[in-house]
């Protein structure tokens, strides 16, 4: 997988993919790992993070699909999110930012972010993005009600966290620099 990106392969990966990242070398400390923590959490509101290079452009992109819970900050609703990433290294992109209020203490948490390769890298033309939620829009049902696809695919619109999970694949195919 490394080697993979390193080549300068994309990477869309989202909670479990947390496997490839711990303790596989230079993925491993590319994020503060906590998998210890809450997993598939109800509720949490993301924040995007405006600061971030093309963070006003996924902010804008995502009010004009109307996914945002609120423009100003710009927020993001998820439901059936996974608390795996504490924080991330200066090196990588944080897109959005959030508190798991569903721990005994509220907890930093970051649902997604992406950086290039090779990490550390003078010249990087690989590309990894991790998203923790889940792209669907039926959480929490319990195992026996999940149905396969075609049936639990909605025939309503798309969910904010399958347009966020959208931009994702359009982002995984921009031009590193």
């Amino acid at each position: 997988m490394i080697s993979y990106a390193d080549a300068g392969g994309r990477i869309l990966t989202s909670h479990y993919g947390y496997d490839w990242f711990v303790n596989s070398g230079e993925f491993n400390n590319t994020a503060t790992w906590d998998l210890q923590f809450t997993s598939d959490i109800a509720t949490v509101t993301a924040d995007v993070e405006t600061a971030a290079p093309f963070g006003p452009t996924l902010s804008e992109w995502l009010a004009d699909i109307m996914a945002l819970s609120s423009e100003l900050p710009p927020q993001i609703i998820f439901t059936s999110a996974d608390h795996d990433v504490d924080a991330v290294t200066d090196q990588l992109i944080r897109w959005l930012s959030a508190t798991d209020t569903q721990h005994p203490t509220p907890s930093a948490m970051v649902p997604q972010f992406n950086f290039v390769t090779p990490v550390g890298a003078m010249r990087q033309c690989g590309q990894v993005i991790y998203d923790g939620f889940h792209a669907n829009e039926r959480p929490h049902a319990p195992r026996f009600e999940r149905h396969s696809y075609p049936k639990r695919v909605p025939t309503t619109g798309s969910s904010p966290q399958e347009q966020e999970f959208e931009h994702s694949l359009f982002e995984l195919d921009s031009c590193v620099q």
